[in-house]
């Protein structure tokens, strides 16, 4: 005789094990992140199958793909989804959800970032901040752009490069902007009179201090539109689309993968029929990605 503690628990284990049977695996772009979380509620509210997701550059979440266990790949540009789609373990060809242009932003409010890049090449200084461009598509753009700039050797001295957009996002917002050099009041101001620094220190008297050093700052960086969306450093900083004759803009795509068993699959295809549903649509809208070309 099964007493009815025992039945209640073969339930439970039996609705967990359900579950995890069809729960459907995400592995995601970074600039993806605040659409997919928005759509994962929708999408487990509609049709009570949960999702799981993880963020990453586009590279290293193609990677995560190849193994079997992820069911769904969303990347930030199709050539990266195209690449696994030429692979067993892709279901369905690649589909393209949105577009998204690679922005310049610049720290503070005195420069105007310009969409052809020449404020990188008049008066802007300080590092700039691009993703790997081994790992993020957008990337791969700034650098070829970044290349054919008259001050290139210049700027490649100024370059970090970080994993993906996600740390780059991250990157700008905890670094402020540097303070201005401090100036002693009996300092004479620079002009075509001005004696060099080695005679004012020679008539004044006293020995010359050396100038004050900035402290290292990220003055300019380059993202996806998504990631500068509502994003935390939108409030400290200028930004503005890259012309796409420069920077391409990125096509965001997705790509079923196989699954590990019938019901995963299912919940998979579910999924990927959300993505194209309007609701979903008019999220990844409200977060930036513009409609398919």
């Amino acid at each position: 005789m099964i007493s009815n503690t025992a039945r209640v628990v073969a339930c439970i284990a039996f609705a967990t094990c359900s579950v995890a049977w069809s729960q459907v695996s995400i592995a995601a772009s970074s600039e993806f992140r605040p659409a997919i979380e928005e759509i994962r509620k929708a999408f487990q509210d509609q049709t009570g199958i949960p999702t799981r997701a993880v963020y990453g550059s586009s590279g290293a979440m193609a990677q995560r793909a190849k193994a079997i266990g992820t069911d769904i790949f969303l990347s930030s540009d199709k050539g990266w989804a195209d690449s696994l789609a030429s692979t067993p373990r892709a279901v369905d060809k690649t589909l393209v959800l949105g577009t998204q242009p690679v922005c310049v932003w610049v720290r503070g409010s005195v420069i105007d970032p310009s969409s052809e890049l020449d404020h990188l090449v008049e008066k802007n200084n300080g590092e700039i901040v691009i993703a790997d461009s081994s790992l993020s598509p957008d990337a791969v753009g700034v650098v070829k752009a970044l290349r054919s700039l008259p001050n290139w050797p210049s700027i490649r001295g100024r370059l970090v490069v970080l994993p993906d957009p996600g740390t780059v996002l991250d990157s700008l917002a905890s670094h402020k902007a540097p303070p201005a050099e401090p100036v002693a009041k009996d300092e004479p101001q620079a002009d075509s009179t001005a004696k060099d620094s080695s005679k004012v220190a020679e008539d004044s008297g006293k020995p010359q201090k050396p100038p004050a050093k900035r402290p290292r700052t990220f003055a300019n960086g380059f993202l996806p539109q998504t990631m500068l969306w509502n994003s935390p450093i939108a409030g400290i900083g200028r930004w503005v689309p890259v012309e796409a004759s420069i920077i391409p803009p990125l096509r965001a795509s997705a790509l079923r993968l196989k699954s590990v068993n019938a019901p995963r699959s299912d919940a998979a295809k579910s999924f990927m029929d959300f993505l194209q549903s309007p609701k979903a649509r008019a999220i990844l809208r409200a977060k930036g990605f513009l409609p398919p070309p």
